[in-house]
Order: structure tokens, then sequence, then C-alpha cells
């Protein structure tokens, strides 16, 4: 006997479902709300790693031409102290560059195995 009352208090069916069909589609609507909100705070925060090792790159570039124009133009002592500084950036820069990372999202983990085919 205690077995029934024992299954009769789980009751897993209201427990997932709600009392009604009203309190069902809510408690699905909101679930869905949840998962999507989640999906979108991944993704933003993967275009935002993106976005800052970008930047990086941009900054890698940018000293890499000045080297460039520098070792093309100029060839006196004053620029070649230019020149080392520049280099020691440019190293700086390729550090900082190797240290973002951007996350790489797996969409079969997230339930959403057709994002990407």
């Amino acid at each position: 006997m205690a077995y029934n009352r024992e299954r009769n208090l789980k009751q897993p069916m209201i427990e997932d479902y709600g009392r009604s069909i009203k309190e069902g589609y809510w408690n699905g609507m909101y679930d869905r709300i949840k998962h999507y909100r989640a999906l979108l705070k991944m993704y933003k925060e993967l275009q935002q790693a993106e976005y800052e090792r970008h930047q990086a790159e941009l900054e890698v570039y940018r000293i890499a031409g000045k080297l460039e124009v520098i070792e093309d133009l100029f060839n006196d002592d004053a620029i070649m102290e230019v020149k080392e500084k520049l280099k020691s950036e440019l190293v700086l820069a390729e550090a900082n560059l190797a240290d973002k990372k951007v996350p790489t999202m797996n969409w079969d983990k997230l339930g959403e195995p057709h994002m990407w085919r």
C-alpha cells in the first residue's frame, strides 16, 4: 500500500507540465524563452571575443606596417631607436593576440544542430 501512495505523491506529469493546459502552455513558453535567451547570450559572448581578437590583429598589423615603412624609407640612427621601440611593441602586440581566444560553439550539444548546416 505504501508503494501506491509514493507513486501518487510524485505526480511527474503535473510537475513537468502543470495542472492545466494553460499552465502547461506557459511553462513550455517560459522554458523556450530561457533556452533562446541562453543561446543569444552565448552568441553575444562569441561575437565580443571575435571583436576583441580582431582589434588585437589590427594592432599587430598597424605596428608591422609602421616597421615596414621605416625599414623602406629611413636608415639613420635616430630612426633606428624608433624602429627598436616598434619592434618591442610588435612583440607585445603579438603576445596579446596570442592570448585572445575565440570560443567555438558546439551547436549539437546545445540542442540546435541545424544552426550550422
